[in-house]
């Protein structure tokens, strides 16, 4: 068993926490905070759970052949600030796992993501000033925080900082960086993968056009329909849905001219979906002028029971078609038995019984059945789109080379555990962070379906998810400063700090999908539709920048599992 000391602290804190690496004899994932606190060891358990993961990714290991522990002591000033340690904690684990001395006098702070980048944190000055006092001789930190504001106001350059503490400062990009800051040593990285690896082959493109033609011809047809419901209604409420409807059919259309055939149909099938909840609007609105709430109610029912009926029917066909019995087979699966769920959290019932005890002259009636119509079809439209990839996945020629099938039961659990972590260490921060943002309600939904899933392939897949856009909230909120701005627009603060992040996150992703290819013979076309989504907008806005790097998180995951799933 190898031990070593891990030091996070800003003036006046200082929490001593000892990082522990044992043979796991049990194969079942075993990561455990030692604390005499439990709000110490829940904060904590989401960083080591991150640690341990990035760490057996860069060392070509496996997670479940070691046990990870850490045994934290009482800050002293009571506060915890474990996610500022996860990329200290993340490169000891490396070190330990590969037998190398971390070098003396030496520390770095800052969070750790998915895919082994650096996460901005707060206090860096403090944290380099705290370390000086404490003998420290070698500080490292994450990128895009080099220039900080001390308590005075006063900007203040890290690097010169150091230079006047004797301190020698390094910003880091990320986990490769920090390793080699503390060892001495790099981590041994294979050739990455090229951009035209990346590029979807001839037999994909021609598959996503025929789901593509199809789409299109739907949306006609539904705009037929449309056009007639617009007819009885008011001009102002039809031109609203016309003129979303167009900049859909705009947008899908500019993808398409550009070259860019995964996203427009994204957005054809995100059009189609806009047209239907445009006619069932039209319905609803005409029966709640004709005061018929039943006929309403009725509506939704029907909409509610057609989701579980169809969920099931798409769930069998998966399970046919991509039986648990090769890991081409077990990719391809995974990434439909996320559509799947599609709308599982909407809690069927439960609005129907809302309404019931609304008034129906009540305007919160008529809000509230729009907005679940709303929620149901898009659900459905999430589900169908489930349905196209199926035949698209189905369309392509069996790989030569299909391996072993993934061993999901294993996987998931620890996947299932460190999502959980995650999950919990974000739900206590403060909620009006993530309020506005989407993506927290999709966590939840999560957490929902997580606690009925009992396919391991849907667990581990969900698992994955719960905990990378936990993180890309982190990421985007907190760290690089997200927010609205004067205008209503999304913007960062930090934007030095997203830029180079979406740019390691591009270099970490094209080395994860050339190991893919080295050891598991194929780049998942999951990973592949990933990566060229946020190609694709990573010139856009700052909104567009950070889901782009959750994309490409997600990327480097399917390139991870595609490897040690067969393990």
């Amino acid at each position: 068993m190898s031990v070593t000391d891990v030091d996070g602290g800003v003036a006046g804190r200082v929490t001593r926490v000892t990082a522990r690496l044992g043979r796991n004899d049990s194969r079942a994932p075993s990561v455990g905070v030692m604390a005499a606190s439990s709000l110490v060891v829940d904060a904590w358990l989401s960083t080591l759970w991150r640690a341990a993961f990035v760490a057996t990714q860069a060392t070509d290991s496996s997670l479940s052949a070691f046990e990870f522990s850490l045994r934290v002591g009482a800050p002293t000033d009571g506060h915890v600030d474990a996610p500022s340690s996860g990329l200290l904690t993340a490169s000891t684990f490396a070190a330990l796992i590969r037998g190398k001395k971390l070098l003396p006098d030496t520390t770095v702070t800052g969070a750790v993501n998915p895919d082994g980048t650096a996460c901005p944190v707060d206090e860096v000055l403090p944290r380099l000033r705290a370390a000086a006092l404490d003998g420290v001789k070698r500080f490292g930190f994450p990128m895009g925080g080099r220039h900080q504001v001390d308590v005075s106001g006063a900007a203040v350059d890290l690097v010169v900082e150091g230079q006047r503490l004797g301190v020698v400062v390094q910003e880091l990009r990320g986990l490769d960086d920090a390793y080699l800051f503390m060892t001495g040593e790099a981590l041994p990285r294979g050739e990455p993968a090229r951009e035209a690896d990346m590029e979807l082959w001839p037999a994909e493109l021609a598959a996503i056009s025929r789901s593509t033609a199809q789409v299109r011809a739907e949306l006609e047809t539904e705009r037929a329909a449309l056009e007639e419901a617009f007819a009885s209604m008011t001009p102002t409420f039809a031109g609203g849905w016309r003129a979303r409807l167009e900049r859909a059919t705009r947008q899908a259309t500019d993808f398409e001219k550009g070259g860019d055939p995964v996203r427009a149909l994204v957005v054809w099938s995100a059009a189609l979906a806009a047209a239907r909840v445009a006619v069932l609007d039209v319905r609803l609105v005409q029966a709640l002028d004709a005061h018929e709430t039943e006929r309403v109610i009725a509506q939704l029912q029907l909409l509610e029971e057609a989701l579980p009926v169809e969920r099931r029917a798409l769930r069998r066909e998966i399970e046919v078609r991509f039986p648990n019995s090769s890991r081409a087979n077990d990719l391809y699966a995974m990434d439909l038995l996320e559509s799947v769920n599609a709308g599982v959290a909407l809690r069927p019932g439960e609005t129907i019984a809302s309404l019931r005890a609304l008034e129906p002259n009540d305007p919160a009636f008529a809000q509230l059945a729009r907005k679940h119509a709303e929620d149901l079809v898009r659900a459905r439209e999430e589900l169908e789109n489930g349905r196209r990839f199926f035949t698209i996945y189905a369309s392509l020629p069996k790989l030569k080379n299909a391996l072993t099938p993934i061993d999901a039961e294993r996987l998931s659990a620890s996947y299932v555990a460190g999502g959980a972590a995650a999950y919990a260490s974000l739900r206590a921060r403060p909620s009006e962070l993530f309020s506005r943002d989407e993506t927290a309600l999709e966590l939840t939904g999560y957490q929902s379906l997580l606690s009925t899933e009992t396919d391991a392939r849907a667990r581990l897949v969900l698992a994955a998810r719960q905990g990378i856009y936990a993180s890309y909230l982190v990421n985007a909120y907190p760290a690089v400063g997200a927010g609205l701005d004067s205008k209503g627009v999304f913007a960062v603060r930090n934007a030095r700090a997203l830029a180079l992040q979406l740019e390691q996150a591009r270099l970490r992703a094209l080395q994860a999908c050339g190991r893919a290819r080295r050891e598991a013979a194929l780049i998942p076309f999951a990973a592949r539709l990933r990566y060229l989504n946020a190609r694709a907008a990573r010139e856009g806005t700052d909104r567009q920048k950070t889901e782009s790097i959750a994309d490409l998180w997600i990327s480097t995951w399917w390139c991870e599992v595609a490897v040690v799933g067969g393990r």
